[in-house]
């Protein structure tokens, strides 16, 4: 009978998704690899094959949530044309993916931000790489603020800072939903931030027309 052939890196995945679980019941701080291994139904020694320690099993579950965004944003965006559509979409996805990610998980983004800025501020093994996964959606928003300004769509601006604050505008509505989940609707508010942001960058002639 020839050995089992084990999909590695399934497995890791299987097995961030069950500490994600664990994560959020009892905290990441109080999390231990032993939990993590009885919650994935494997020996706790096997739970060493996959990953050193917990930070790297956070690391895991957080790049799991930012890869399932990037291919959702990416399959969008391929499909559209114009500068509006795509900012549309970058907001809406970005706030989505997330915040139906946190319906389940809700207490772990914060075991993420606070994980990803001690490890900057303590120089060590970045797990979680919350600076260049910021740059990364930075500069793609930028790219699309730029696209609607040289199209005569979108007013002059610093689209690095526009890009920015539009980014805090998500991360502000996750924190809210973190203290309370019943804060707002999540389709109302979305609806506004999009025609808020919308309406103070496409020029005047645009607004004029959306007003007609």
């Amino acid at each position: 009978m020839s050995p089992r052939i084990v999909d590695k890196d399934k497995k890791r995945n299987e097995i961030a998704l069950a500490a994600m679980r664990v994560f959020a019941r009892k905290g990441a701080r109080n999390t231990r690899m032993v939990d993590i291994a009885a919650e994935a139904e494997i020996g706790k020694g096997t739970i060493y094959e996959y990953f050193r320690n917990r930070e790297e099993i956070l690391g895991a579950a957080f790049s799991l949530v930012m890869a399932e965004m990037e291919r959702k944003l990416g399959s969008a965006l391929r499909e559209l044309q114009s500068p509006e559509e795509k900012i549309k979409i970058m907001i809406r996805l970005s706030y989505e993916t997330l915040s139906r990610f946190t319906a389940d998980f809700l207490e772990i983004f914060v075991d993420f931000w606070s994980a990803g800025i001690r490890q900057r501020e303590q120089n060590s093994n970045q797990t979680i790489d919350l600076k260049t996964i910021y740059e990364t959606f930075r500069r793609q928003l930028a790219s699309i603020l730029k696209e609607g300004i040289e199209a005569g769509r979108f007013r002059r601006m610093d689209t690095t800072a526009v890009a920015s604050a539009i980014m805090a505008i998500v991360d502000g509505l996750l924190l809210q939903l973190i203290l309370d989940r019943r804060a707002f609707d999540d389709a109302v508010v979305v609806d506004q931030v999009v025609s808020m942001v919308l309406k103070g960058i496409e020029t005047e002639i645009h607004n004029a027309g959306d007003m007609k």
